[in-house]
């Protein structure tokens, strides 16, 4: 009986030091243009207002490292399938016109760590869209949409990857005014 309780006692150390492991957060998906074309996340977007970020320092840097209630996530990994022409379109929607959402695309590093690729940080309409040719992201790495709560009154976000991606981003400006991350009318 006493060999019982010690394999026991034993056993529950054994899970209860896997349990981490076992609660940590499923891999992001593949997105490969064939077998996976679209990635879609909707999101609560909890009322709030973040106009005091302008005051000062560099906003861009802590919204790449953001988390709910303030921002949505939408891991995935770059992994084009052979004969995908790998352009990729980046959407964020939303409904209410006084809400202002972000949108950020970033490298995630090896210890979770955040590199901007491309934004699009518009204040009016209701979606920002950001397209990235093929060439920009790396086979293999992974990256992340994170869609910014900026302001908003509270409502549903949708974020949206999609490969082969279309580039729908609006041409209403010169292209001698678009600047080399994002082009100008992103939230056209």
């Amino acid at each position: 009986m006493r060999t019982r309780l010690v394999l026991a006692a034993a056993a529950l150390g054994a899970i209860a030091l896997a349990a981490p492991h076992a609660v940590a957060a499923p891999a992001p998906a593949t997105l490969d243009g064939k077998k996976v074309t679209t990635l879609t996340q909707v999101a609560d977007a909890p009322m709030q207002a973040n106009d005091a970020d302008i005051a000062g320092g560099n906003p861009t840097a802590s919204r790449l490292q953001c988390v709910a209630p303030r921002c949505s996530v939408l891991p995935f990994v770059y992994a084009p399938a052979k004969g995908v022409k790998a352009d990729t379109l980046f959407t964020v929607t939303w409904t209410s016109d006084v809400s202002d959402i972000d949108l950020y695309i970033a490298e995630v590093g090896k210890k979770g760590v955040k590199t901007l690729i491309g934004n699009c940080g518009g204040s009016a309409g209701k979606s920002e869209k950001v397209f990235l040719p093929a060439g920009t992201l790396k086979k293999g790495k992974t990256y992340a949409l994170i869609a910014d709560f900026y302001r908003t009154p509270g409502e549903k976000v949708t974020s949206k990857i999609e490969m082969p991606g279309k580039d729908t981003v609006s041409k209403m400006v010169p292209a001698a005014i678009e600047d080399n991350v994002q082009k100008i009318n992103c939230t056209l």
